[in-house]
This record gives C-alpha cells, sequence and structure tokens, in this order.
C-alpha cells in the first residue's frame, strides 16, 4: 500500500496492520514521520511534483495494490479547492506509474468546481468510481473523498521501467 500525504503516520499504522509483515506499506510525505513503525514500512520525504513517480515505490520498486492520498494543500482560505484539486489532478497523473493494474485508489479533495472534472478523470482509469462523505467528516467539512475501484489505464499510460535502470 502507498500512503500519500502519510504524515503524522496514522494511516501507516493501519495499513502496516492490515497488511501485515509479508506486505509493504510506503508513506510519503514533505515532513518526516517521527513514529517508528515495523520493518515492512517504510517512509520517503519527498514532494509529488518533484519526485520521479517510479522512486515513490520504495525500497521494492513493485506496484501497489492501493494507493491513498490524504494530502491536503495548506490552507489559506480562498481558493483552497483549487490548490486541492491540483494536488488530485497530480496524484491521477502519476498513478499509472504507482498502482498496479485491477488496483484500488482513494483520495481526499475539498468540494469545489473542479470536483466534477476530478471525477470524470477518475472515472477514465477505474471500473467503478464514487464520491463519499464519510459519516465522521463534520457537517462543515469541505473534505469528500473519491474512491476508484479496479484500476484500468490504458497502455500508453503506463511507464514500467524499474528503477535501477
Amino acid at each position: 500500500m502507498l500512503d500519500l500525504g502519510c504524515a503524522p503516520g496514522a494511516w501507516l499504522q493501519v495499513a502496516a496492520e492490515i497488511v501485515g509483515p509479508r506486505g509493504v506499506v510506503v508513506g510519503v510525505d514533505l515532513q518526516p514521520v517521527l513514529h517508528s513503525f515495523p520493518d515492512h514500512v517504510h517512509h520517503l520525504v519527498a514532494d509529488i511534483y518533484e519526485a520521479d513517480p517510479l522512486a515513490l515505490r520504495g525500497p521494492s520498486g513493485r506496484l501497489f495494490d492501493v494507493v491513498l492520498s490524504d494530502m491536503a494543500p495548506n490552507t489559506i482560505g480562498h481558493g483552497d479547492d483549487l490548490l486541492s484539486a491540483r494536488l488530485c489532478a497530480r496524484v491521477l497523473e502519476v498513478l499509472p506509474d504507482l498502482l498496479a493494474p485491477g488496483g484500488n485508489f482513494t483520495m481526499k479533495v475539498l468540494e469545489g468546481g473542479e470536483q466534477p472534472r476530478l471525477l470524470r478523470d477518475t472515472r477514465a482509469l477505474f471500473a467503478t468510481v464514487k464520491a463519499y462523505k464519510p459519516p465522521a467528516s463534520r457537517d462543515v467539512s469541505r473534505e469528500i473523498y473519491i474512491v476508484g475501484h479496479g484500476f484500468a489505464p490504458t497502455p500508453a499510460q503506463v511507464r514500467s521501467a524499474p528503477l535501477d535502470s
């Protein structure tokens, strides 16, 4: 599992339990994660806009079965939804380099004018897609999650070069 925007590490803890010691979990964030994790959990300090997506695969270099993006921009008020949509668009752009065919995906986005485009772009990559607002989310929160099942990128979208080539 890949966790984009993993700091402070709560989803890494959950993922580590779910995959167990035979699985691999990689977390990526601009900030370091200070919590210690078992050996099958790895953390990279990286910027999604600057990092080579293949490097985000972590030590194994393999595609993930699940990608979770809980990234959020530094909120400033006006235009936060556009900054959030920009992060999500970048995630969709690099997803073919990270998620295995048939894999599943969830990303957080702030509701706004770009949400319909993000849903359309996500639907182009997955068998099924839905927008979801968890019951635990506060009523005033603009956060929603876009969930995709059955990743099916076109061959032109996939770059499968190994990390050490």
